[in-house]
């Protein structure tokens, strides 16, 4: 006797979420990995792209952001020590308007401010990153 599938609607489902259960954890390991590496830094006056560098230095990750839209001239003062990643961006980046996303082993930076150009969005183009 043959077996025949009542409900293959179930089958296509059942890989639909075993999939997405798949993607959640991988993307929970990214976010802890990224949580578990420690920072320590003593800063008071010092341009944010020299603490941007010595983040870069201590971690595996890369920093990626336009000067156009980052100030990272701006002089920030942060005192931390063996504090994980995630925490130290947040404190560093949220007095300053600065946004920020983890992908891999890059940190995206952009600024928070809710004011678009359209004139400006729309000759420039959607910007994507190569791997």
């Amino acid at each position: 006797m043959e077996k025949t599938n009542l409900h293959p609607m179930r089958s296509r489902w059942h890989l639909m979420f075993r999939a997405m259960l798949f993607l959640m954890m991988f993307g929970y390991g990214l976010s802890a990995y990224a949580s578990n590496s420690k920072v320590s830094i003593d800063v008071d006056g010092i341009a944010l792209e020299n603490v941007l560098k010595s983040i870069e230095q201590q971690t595996k990750y890369r920093f990626i952001y336009s000067k156009e839209t980052i100030n990272v001239n701006v002089p920030v003062t942060l005192k931390v020590k063996d504090e994980a990643l995630t925490s130290v961006l947040n404190k560093l980046l949220a007095n300053h308007g600065i946004s920020y996303v983890i992908d891999k082993k890059q940190i995206v930076l952009n600024s928070r401010s809710t004011k678009v150009n359209k004139k400006d969005s729309a000759s420039k183009g959607n910007q994507t990153k190569n791997e």
